[in-house]
């Protein structure tokens, strides 16, 4: 059951990035949900990991920063266990930091407009 349940990952995942390349973010999203149940299914962490980000990408292009933390942190969580087994994964890790860094700084300035918006109205 394992092996299919990591080949439907792969399946929904492969179909979640052609739809995200055509800018088909929500049915894109709902690919990628799909991979990731599977994936967790299969207990196949890389498939999590991969799944995670890709998720947190499209929430970040959605202006959805808390929930895209959410999956980023999720995502960076098996990317590292991988990191010292590959050159490939450390790399991933560090562009993993960087879109958390960048989520973060979004979340910040939604925080700040959202407070300077509220003051405007007093």
């Amino acid at each position: 059951m394992k092996l299919i349940f990591d080949l439907l990952s792969s399946f929904y995942y492969g179909l979640g990035l052609g739809e995200s390349n055509k800018g088909n973010n929500l049915i894109a999203m709902k690919r990628f949900e799909k991979a990731l149940k599977y994936a967790s299914k299969a207990d196949v962490e890389s498939g999590q990991a991969i799944a995670h980000i890709s998720i947190a990408k499209i929430l970040c292009e959605e202006d959805k920063y808390d929930e895209a933390l959410i999956h980023a942190h999720d995502g960076i969580h098996y990317y590292k266990k991988f990191e010292d087994a590959s050159e490939v994964f450390a790399s991933e890790v560090s562009k993993i930091q960087s879109l958390i860094d960048y989520i973060q700084e979004r979340t910040l300035a939604q925080e700040d407009f959202a407070i300077t918006d509220k003051e405007s109205l007093h």
